[in-house]
């Protein structure tokens, strides 16, 4: 009953975005009248009801797909579980049309008089059994991004041309062959092991980690529940000092919310901290609370151009 469920809300947004698309220049084109909340993070955003534009129409500034790719497969495929993939939901259908159609239309600015990156997460959920596990995916992934070099920001022998959008890569990366390629149209999302380790923005921009990480005793067993132990949100400056450091943006998965007190107990720490993405299901909720509680909702706490190797693709 659970994956009928599932299906009825993916199929659901499948045909909002269609709709969307019927008729873009009213839903994502120039003219799009929003207030950007950019530290807001569409989780698995294709359950929308609306995937991509229902984030865009809120300004939000991260947007989550989770995909599978085999050999034998036509394209990419977006899906949360390997089941869901009989249905063929296109990656470039769903994602990468309706992007490159509305930066475009909108003269190569993600939201009108903001100069900034916004992401495209690309979580890879294929599982192989091998030490190349989510390589062939990422191959496929490049492959549909190389042929948008306007749009999405570009590495090339050691030097980031930032373009509108950036792709990271979650879930499965393969980490090694991308820090080899001497082109790349897509990044890598860290994890905090990697604070310190892997220090190179130009591969790694982004650490994202699981809150659980908080639910340790050295960090008071904290869950999202009663209040913040001191020790927690000690960690939690110290994550986001370190990462800022280095020009890396920060994000947490798995955040508590679904009711007022927890959304405000929550968020406020975060923004606090200045965690730079904070992951939601609730859409609406989060870009309200932001325009009311973030000092700075439409500009990120880090500019990766800020990082000598990194320039704008436009000026």
């Amino acid at each position: 009953m659970k994956k009928i469920l599932k299906l009825v809300g993916v199929m659901a947004a499948v045909i909002s975005l269609a709709a969307c698309n019927s008729d873009s220049s009213d839903e994502g084109g120039k003219g799009l009248e929003v207030t950007p909340t950019v530290r807001s993070h569409s989780h698995n955003d294709y359950y929308r009801d609306e995937p991509f534009f229902g984030a865009v129409k809120l300004g939000f500034g991260s947007f989550e797909a989770d995909v599978f790719y085999r050999e034998g497969y036509d394209e990419v495929l977006v899906a949360h579980d390997e089941w869901e993939t009989v249905f063929e939901w296109s990656f470039d259908d769903m994602y990468i049309q309706p992007l490159v159609q509305y930066v475009r239309d909108n003269e190569y600015r993600f939201y009108d008089n903001w100069s900034h990156s916004a992401v495209l997460l690309i979580d890879i959920k294929t599982q192989i059994d091998s030490e190349d596990s989510g390589y062939e995916t990422w191959l496929a992934v490049e492959e549909v991004l190389s042929q948008y070099p306007d749009i999405f920001t570009t590495y090339e022998n050691g030097v980031v041309k930032q373009g509108p959008v950036t792709a990271i890569i979650s879930g499965h990366r393969p980490i090694e062959q991308m820090d080899a390629a001497p082109i790349r149209y897509s990044f890598v999302d860290g994890r905090l092991g990697d604070l310190g380790e892997i220090t190179d923005p130009t591969l790694m921009p982004l650490i994202s980690n699981n809150f659980s990480h908080f639910n340790q005793p050295q960090f008071g067993n904290f869950f999202g529940k009663g209040e913040w132990p001191q020790e927690a949100l000690d960690e939690l400056e110290r994550i986001v000092t370190e990462a800022h450091a280095n020009n890396q943006k920060i994000r947490f998965w798995a955040t508590p919310e679904g009711n007022d007190y927890i959304n405000n107990h929550i968020w406020s720490e975060l923004v606090k901290a200045d965690v730079d993405f904070i992951n939601t299901d609730h859409q609406q909720d989060l870009h309200d609370w932001l325009l009311e509680n973030d000092p700075h909702p439409s500009e990120p706490s880090v500019n990766w151009l800020d990082d000598p190797f990194w320039e704008p693709m436009y000026p």
